[in-house]
């Protein structure tokens, strides 16, 4: 999980280090600095008591769904040095949770937790400091629409701005600058001939599903359902096919990644459709509940469908999408997203992947 930080992470950096600071005999290595301009920089802290080492952790504006990214993420990719969560603030809720986890933290307001000994700390109860503007588009939610689009098809830079807006559907204006800030952050590189190609798109990917998991997601859910009596998840595949509903519905979530990987009976589904949702929950016996299994979220763009393989009679989301619902689930499903990277991701994002022109 490296990336380099926008200018709202670097000043929450600072925040948090100068809380770190204030603690009783606690230095901050002042060579550490410079490797704090990148996420997954590292840090020491040091006294008379010893010293000990973190990989630091930037996020932003955390809720229990991104949590529950940020848990998954550690879980596949441990870390060679204790992580130190670095945020803007953590309610006690979530605080508990990461205690729980066994991720350590700092926060803006001066809420930590840090129990690597002989350094052991915990301060909760603080207030949340003032809230500051992230100061960039990309990832906000009309970038996070765009990125997913270069995220699913790289070679999409070689399209005009206006064709990219129309199948990202965002406003024209948001390319531009959109594109920019992904060019100073890494994401994007040029080519000789002046186009822009995708860099590191599994760090941009990771970053992505924290934005999606914040932002994006919430806009795009419509209701949360439970199936009637009698009907299981595994039915709704055939619900789609009898109503007619594959060029409306596109199936995504456990039982997309389900259907891609075979051998997995879900318990969950994400439903992602365009057109009436009241008709939807009468044709898939769906009854609303606020913890039933089933999601139903508003399509935000026409070209989300997967095109490499569909089941007969049903459309399944493109496996960026089903890799993002998994990442936001339970810690149990972090193997699911893990599979879903590496049999349909990870050759098109590892590494550098070309993109092409862009004007």
């Amino acid at each position: 999980m490296t990336w380099p930080l926008t200018q709202a992470e670097e000043r929450l950096t600072e925040d948090c280090l100068r809380n770190l600071r204030a603690l009783p005999g606690c230095e901050v290595d002042p060579g550490s600095r410079p490797a704090l301009q990148a996420q997954e920089g590292r840090l020491r802290l040091q006294g008379g008591w010893g010293q000990v080492s973190y990989q630091v952790m930037p996020r932003r504006q955390l809720s229990p769904l991104t949590v529950a990214v940020l848990l998954n993420q550690a879980h596949l990719q441990p870390a060679e040095e204790p992580r130190l969560l670095f945020t803007d603030y953590l309610p006690e809720t979530l605080a508990r949770e990461l205690r729980q986890q066994g991720i350590e933290y700092v926060d803006a307001a001066g809420n930590m937790y840090l129990c690597q000994p002989p350094l052991l700390m915990e301060i909760g109860g603080r207030r949340r400091s003032a809230e500051k503007k992230s100061g960039g588009r990309a990832f906000q939610t009309a970038g996070l629409k765009l990125i997913s689009l270069l995220l699913m098809e790289p070679a999409s830079l070689r399209l005009s701005y206006r064709d990219m807006a129309q199948r990202a559907h965002v406003a024209l204006g948001t390319i531009g600058q959109t594109l920019e800030q992904l060019e100073s952050l890494g994401y994007l590189g040029r080519e000789a001939s002046g186009g822009r190609r995708l860099r590191r798109g599994e760090d941009l990917l990771q970053r992505w599903e924290f934005g999606y998991s914040e932002k994006l997601r919430p806009r795009l859910l419509l209701r949360r359902c439970r199936l009637q009596t009698g009907v299981a998840i595994d039915d709704l595949p055939d619900l789609l096919r009898q109503n007619g509903l594959q060029e409306q519905v596109l199936i995504g979530g456990e039982l997309g990644a389900a259907h891609l990987l075979g051998g997995y009976r879900p318990q969950r589904a994400a439903l992602h459709l365009s057109g009436d949702a009241l008709r939807l929950l009468m044709q898939l016996r769906l009854i609303p509940d606020p913890d039933g299994p089933v999601d139903l979220l508003q399509l935000y763009s026409h070209d989300l469908a997967w095109q490499e393989w569909q089941p007969e009679g049903i459309s399944l989301i493109h496996p960026l999408l089903i890799h993002a619902e998994l990442m936001a689930a339970a810690e149990d499903r972090a193997p699911l997203a893990e599979r879903i990277w590496r049999d349909f991701l990870q050759e098109k994002l590892a590494g550098s992947a070309p993109g092409g022109y862009s004007q």
